[in-house]
């Protein structure tokens, strides 16, 4: 299943597409000019259109991104230290290359709390007990991943984005370790 682009974002995607394949394909046949037909191996006006169909398809895959916020150097403090107030805390981790410009949806318990690009972690407060875990990316839908928090307890699962669309969750154990990785990516706020 996927999402259907709106009038606007259809206009967006032909106006780039057209846009880049024109301009590249412009400067190309500018650059060449001076070289006889006979002697070019290809099409500046075909390099061009490849290029719009990747811009194209580079904006494509960015439509689904929203914008998050960056979370300040005391949130993250505060989300990398011990759990006091008798809530729990779950860390969602996105690492990882392939895919890592697309915003991945978090949802928890039916409700998506945050959107992740990689390398990006989240830190979301919940009530003690059973929580179901999703990742959506793309109007594809990771298995419910379901995390058992108890009071005071800080667990992590890692998201990955493999290809062919498939998302996957792994439970992090050596939270100390992790913990300093998280140290040097960015944390969005919720």
């Amino acid at each position: 299943m996927s999402k259907k682009l709106t009038l606007r974002q259809q206009l967006t995607l032909t106006g780039i597409i057209l846009g880049v394949s024109f301009i590249v394909s412009a400067a190309l046949a500018a650059i060449t000019a001076g070289v006889p037909p006979e002697d070019r191996t290809i099409s500046p006006w075909f390099i061009g259109m490849i290029f719009g169909v990747v811009a194209g398809a580079t904006y494509l895959g960015l439509t689904g991104n929203r914008k998050v916020g960056r979370a300040t150097d005391a949130e993250r403090d505060r989300a990398l230290s011990p759990v006091t107030d008798g809530q729990a805390r779950l860390l969602v981790v996105r690492e990882g290359y392939v895919g890592k410009l697309a915003g991945v949806d978090v949802a928890i318990d039916g409700e998506t709390r945050t959107q992740l690009r990689a390398p990006r972690f989240a830190a979301i407060d919940l009530a003690p007990g059973d929580h179901q875990v999703t990742a959506t990316l793309r109007g594809r839908t990771s298995g419910p991943v379901t995390v058992t928090l108890a009071a005071g307890e800080t667990a992590a699962l890692s998201l990955t984005f493999r290809l062919g669309n498939n998302i996957e969750f792994r439970r992090e154990d050596d939270l100390p370790s992790l913990a300093a990785r998280l140290r040097m990516i960015e944390m969005v706020s919720e």
